[in-house]
């Protein structure tokens, strides 16, 4: 119930606050991985004040779903969005052969997404995302991060909002790297 956030940290050395973070510290941070096609880490309703720093998150089984769930497409009231959260300095990687439909679902508030990689996002007969929101109010900071997606890299829409009257607003993003891996063209994955 209170504003002090709960850091969920690798204890090892990082690049320092500000810097992105590469895939050469992959083998350096504690990694979290789903057993099955749901995410690696969803936020409860409500849940607030969570940072997450120098965190792997690897591909689900299948490359199903979102590595990382922040909200929920179902939820109706602004109450029921989780807030203040978080993430820098964490590695996302989809699965080379199998892909990951996206990185990060962001149906969440006050959220700020910073020297991040998220890479290898990529689906057969579907758009993927590394970073999609719909049922957000925002605001919403995606800065200095490297981004990789076959899809769309950053998404904001395309999903019907629940919550009545809501305009996801304030979103900043600046700063980020927003690639697509050319070996993708004319392969299976849905460019």
């Amino acid at each position: 119930g209170g504003t002090s956030y709960i850091v969920i940290t690798t204890n090892t050395a990082l690049p320092p606050a500000g810097t992105r973070i590469d895939p050469s510290y992959r083998t350096r941070l504690a990694t979290i991985k789903s057993p099955n096609g749901a995410s690696a880490l969803a936020t409860a309703a409500g849940a607030s004040y969570y940072r997450i720093v120098g965190v792997g998150f690897a591909a689900n089984v299948n490359g199903d779903g979102e590595v990382i769930a922040l909200g929920r497409d179902a939820q109706t009231t602004l109450a029921e969005v989780p807030h203040h959260i978080e993430l820098d300095r964490v590695l996302i990687t989809g699965d080379a052969a199998l892909g990951q439909r996206r990185g990060i679902a962001l149906n969440a508030a006050h959220v700020t997404i910073a020297n991040s990689d998220i890479r290898d996002i990529k689906d057969v007969g579907q758009d993927s995302q590394a970073i999609a929101g719909w049922n957000t109010p925002g605001p919403i900071t995606i800065r200095n991060n490297f981004l990789e997606a076959a899809g769309e890299n950053i998404l904001f829409g395309g999903a019907h909002i629940n919550i009545p009257n809501l305009i996801p607003s304030e979103i900043i993003v600046e700063d980020n790297y927003l690639s697509k891996h050319p070996l993708w063209r004319g392969t299976s994955w849905t460019v």
